[in-house]
């Protein structure tokens, strides 16, 4: 992430405002699993732990804002240490947090899966991104 972006900005070829990148959200390095509540996240680790026997994972410790996944490798190792997390397809667990916006009922409105401290700093990053591929009236 940060490090890719410290290569394109020091090569120059772009230009930086075009640069963008999660961590401007709040001014730190979230990823994608950062910017759902921890309540979400947690819930799609959980399924799929269900839904593939995994076991081993420490999933009582409090969910951090920033660094979840890493953080969830060290909830546990195999008997050859190796993180129990490396079980989990990233792919899989994004397809779970999407599963939760679907209402349980189809007259009930979809569910919020963001974390409530990125909502108006996304929907800037968003406005930012808009007006720098000039494709607000598309």
């Amino acid at each position: 992430g940060l490090k890719r972006l410290d290569q394109i900005r020091e090569s120059a070829k772009i230009d930086e405002s075009c640069l963008f990148h999660l961590g401007q959200l709040r001014g730190d390095e979230a990823t994608l699993e950062d910017l759902v509540s921890a309540d979400v996240f947690l819930a799609a680790i959980r399924v799929e732990v269900e839904t593939w026997a995994i076991e081993g994972l420490n999933l009582d410790d409090p969910v951090p804002e920033v660094g979840r996944w890493n953080w969830l490798k060290k909830q546990g190792s195999d008997a050859d240490g190796n993180p129990v997390a490396e079980r989990l397809s990233k792919i899989r667990v994004a397809q779970r947090i999407v599963d939760q916006r679907l209402p349980e009922k189809v007259s009930d409105p979809p569910k919020s899966l963001l974390e409530p401290s990125v909502r108006e700093p996304l929907r800037t990053l968003h406005q930012n991104i808009v007006k720098a591929l000039d494709i607000g009236n598309a």
